[in-house]
């Protein structure tokens, strides 16, 4: 799967695509796999 100029790595695109939604925020998270240092 190709992510190259998507809303996925383009910051302009995807706060177009929010824009767009009516979206005025976005909450990130970390991967809960990234919790565990084992």
């Amino acid at each position: 799967m190709q992510y190259e100029n998507t809303i996925f790595m383009e910051n302009s695109l995807r706060i177009e695509a929010m824009d767009k939604l009516g979206i005025d925020l976005q909450l990130l998270s970390p991967n809960p796999l990234t919790m565990f240092q084992n």
